[in-house]
């Protein structure tokens, strides 16, 4: 497990918390978009603590058989979220900073998804060479 990707994890899923939102909207906004995010949270904190994924090969619900469906299916999870936040309507300049500032969060856990998948693929790989 890597020390620096976990710190990036945290940086893009716990940080945007303590965020001042300029807005009572921007924050319902923010509140909406936590299911999106713990969605995509699950398989990188899985990785930010123990260097692997491997559960997500087993679940049904994610009918996922390598990285490269991981990568596919954190991409979807992630284009929705990004939607929901292009939905957002603001009315107000403080809305407005508020909506930049989630574009700004999502980016960032899409940074720290690309990251993880490359360790997911580096641990396969290795698992993969392990077992022929």
């Amino acid at each position: 497990m890597s020390a620096k990707f976990r710190e990036a994890f945290e940086r893009a899923f716990y940080e945007p918390e303590k965020h001042g939102w300029q807005s009572e909207r921007g924050r319902w906004l923010w509140i909406e978009l936590q299911v999106a995010m713990d969605r995509i949270a699950g398989p990188l904190y899985s990785l930010a603590t123990t260097g692997g994924c491997k559960y997500v090969y087993t679940r049904e619900d994610f009918a996922v058989a390598n990285p490269d469906g991981l990568s596919a299916l954190l991409r979807e999870w992630h284009t929705a979220l990004a939607d929901e936040i292009e939905a957002f309507r603001p009315a107000s300049a403080p809305e407005e900073a508020d909506k930049k500032f989630a574009r700004i969060c999502a980016d960032q856990i899409w940074t720290v998804a690309q990251v993880g998948l490359e360790i997911e693929r580096t641990r396969w790989g290795v698992e993969r060479k392990k077992l022929n």
